[in-house]
């Protein structure tokens, strides 16, 4: 199989770093795509038209809630009906809600560890048992790519708890599932730091100054930066495998 002929199956893919990655594929030539999203996203229509458009280009486009299993499961089926292989998986979707440890009821606690776990941590534990299960029936293996963050690694404040434990579980998960799949299919996370996303920017200027004055390059990353790191350790990066590259700009976020 030519390079540029591997199906990339990305989720979230049509907004912030999922959009910088799917372009960043296309820009390095790759031809067939599986894009998922929320299934209330209302941009993702517009972004897939334009995937769609791209010269040579074969794409399809699933907008639904990936915490159900079922539907998953059929995207993948559809995936396999259509191309007849996936050979890299990057699972970008994720989500955050703030929450009060200490004023939030009980049934509010658990709704937000609930909903946040298993958008960002069992939904890509389902895709990697699926879509892992058809890399390593295939010659050529496959490459799977988690988004993580440096969240994950280091908590960035207590409202942030659901989010921050449900990375370090992937992180973790990223570890335990390279093991179990080598050696033809490689398991690899990324970890941002501050990426200037859309999602990020509620934070304001002054917070953003503030926290790049801890950067060493003195900036929250943009996402395409993010997206050739992504891009590269799914496809170039050969010998890496259950590793979880750090992309923060260095210092202490």
């Amino acid at each position: 199989m030519k390079e540029y002929e591997k199906v990339i199956f990305i989720t979230g893919a049509s907004r912030g770093i999922g959009e910088a990655i799917t372009k960043e594929f296309l820009r390095c030539g790759y031809k067939n795509f599986v894009l998922c999203c929320n299934e209330h996203n209302g941009d993702m229509p517009i972004f897939f038209e334009e995937v769609k458009n791209s010269k040579g280009v074969k794409a399809l486009y699933f907008d639904f809630n990936l915490v159900d299993t079922k539907k998953l499961k059929t995207c993948i089926e559809r995936a396999i009906e259509e191309f007849g292989h996936i050979d890299i998986l990057i699972n970008n979707a994720g989500m955050d809600m703030p929450l009060d440890l200490l004023s939030d009821c009980d049934d509010r606690l658990r709704r937000n560890f609930e909903k946040t776990m298993q958008v960002n941590f069992l939904a890509p534990v389902f895709l990697i048992k699926h879509i892992g299960k058809i890399m390593l029936s295939q010659d050529e293996g496959g490459s799977i790519v988690n988004i993580a963050s440096t969240s994950g690694m280091d908590a960035v404040c207590m409202e942030e708890a659901s989010y921050c434990a449900s990375k370090a579980a992937l992180i973790n998960f990223t570890k335990c599932a390279a093991q179990f799949f080598q050696p033809k299919v490689r398991v690899n996370s990324v970890s941002p730091g501050w990426v200037k996303t859309k999602q990020n920017e509620f934070l304001g200027e002054d917070f953003e100054k503030s926290e790049s004055e801890k950067i060493y390059a003195g900036r929250f990353a943009e996402p395409h930066e993010i997206a050739v790191e992504v891009v590269h350790l799914a496809t170039k990066a050969t010998y890496c495998n259950g590793a979880n590259r750090v992309i923060n700009g260095g210092g202490s976020c």
